[in-house]
C-alpha cells in the first residue's frame, strides 16, 4: 500500500523491478501491507488482515505500508528486531518525528530520484510527492563494512547507513 492523503488514495504499488531486485537479495516471506490487486508475494497480508496484529518471528518482511501508518509499522519492526528481517520501503521524510524516533534504529538507504509507484487502477499516475528510503532491521542480515557503501550481491542496490 501506499501514501494516504487528498492527492493519492492508498493503493499504490512498489514498481515490480525494484521488489524483485530487493526480493533476489533478501527472500522475502511476506508482504506485509497489501491488497489482492496488489500483491508483490503469493503470501501476504491485507488490511483485513493487519500486520501489526500478526507474529512477525521467522519472517522476511516487505513492507510498503500505508504511509500515514509508518509509525505504526516501524514500531512493530522493532519488537521483532531480533526475530525477524524487515524492509520497509519509505518516503525519505527527514524532518518527521518517525523518522528521527524510529528510523534511527534501521539502515537505511535513501533512493536517487523518486520511485514512480504503480497507482491503483482507475487512478492517473502521478509523480510521488517525496523521494524513497529503505529501512532494514534483523537478524542474519548486515552490510559487510558497517559506514561503507555496499552494493548487495545479487540485487545491485546499493546499501549505506544514512
Amino acid at each position: 500500500m501506499h501514501a494516504v492523503t487528498k492527492e493519492r488514495p492508498q493503493g499504490w504499488r512498489t514498481p515490480f523491478p525494484i521488489f524483485m531486485a530487493l526480493h533476489r537479495e533478501f527472500n522475502f516471506t511476506v508482504d506485509a501491507a497489501a491488497s489482492p490487486e496488489n500483491a508483490l508475494l503469493k503470501r501476504f497480508w491485507t488490511e483485513d488482515d493487519d500486520a501489526l496484529k500478526q507474529d512477525w518471528a521467522g519472517e522476511r518482511v516487505f513492507c510498503n505500508p500505508p504511509w500515514g501508518q509508518i509509525p505504526k509499522f516501524l514500531a512493530k519492526g522493532l519488537i521483532h528486531q531480533h526475530t525477524a528481517f524487515m524492509c520497509f520501503l519509505l518516503p525519505a521524510s527527514t524532518d518527521t518525528a518517525w523518522y528521527h524516533d524510529l528510523a534511527k534504529h534501521y539502515w537505511k538507504e535513501n533512493f536517487r530520484g523518486r520511485v514512480q509507484y504503480v497507482p491503483p487502477p482507475g487512478v492517473k499516475k502521478s509523480q510521488p510527492p517525496a523521494g524513497s528510503m529503505l529501512c532494514l532491521l534483523g537478524p542474519g542480515w548486515l552490510p559487510a563494512n558497517l559506514g561503507v557503501r555496499t552494493r548487495c550481491g545479487k540485487s545491485g542496490i546499493v546499501l549505506a547507513p544514512s
